[in-house]
């Protein structure tokens, strides 16, 4: 029994020993890294699109009543001129209006080059003598534009 006591304090003191110094003699610790972190926003630089309308001008817009013994008609002409840098589809509607009366309207769509001006013509069927208005909108293509701009983005910095 004595034997047996002895055997196991000698093999408890190896085993005890070998988990503290290991195999190679070095203590193993274990250590757990303690870092101070934050959410930041950081600035990038990107590329974005948006829709821009073409620049136009109306010039010498005129309305005017043609007397005609065979005809009577109103005729709108509305000028543009296509200032922009590329070539674009514009629309010119007229509305004519009697008084009292529903209202006509006539549209005409035409491709204009940059610098370019074009006549939109509308004529109206009238009565001699009788009053009537002519109104217009001009309606310009738009075109895909690209800008860089700055945005941010939240990022966890550690430090």
């Amino acid at each position: 029994m004595r034997k047996l006591l002895i055997l196991t304090l000698i093999f408890g003191t190896l085993i005890l020993s070998g988990c503290r110094d290991g195999m190679t003699g070095n203590t193993i610790k274990l250590t757990f890294p303690v870092q101070m972190c934050k959410w930041v926003d950081v600035p990038y630089q990107a590329t974005e699109e948006y829709q821009e309308p073409f620049m136009h001008e109306d010039i010498n817009t005129t309305f005017t009543t043609l007397n005609d013994p065979d005809t009577e008609i109103a005729v709108g002409e509305v000028n543009v001129r296509n200032v922009d840098s590329e070539t674009g589809l514009f629309t010119v509607t007229q509305t004519f209006t009697r008084p009292g009366e529903e209202p006509q309207t006539k549209s005409t769509t035409r491709y204009i080059m940059s610098g370019e001006s074009v006549a939109f013509q509308e004529e109206f069927d009238i009565v001699l003598g009788e009053e009537y208005n002519i109104a217009f909108t001009v309606e310009s293509p738009t075109k895909t534009m690209t800008r860089t701009v700055t945005k941010t983005k939240l990022e966890k910095q550690c430090g």
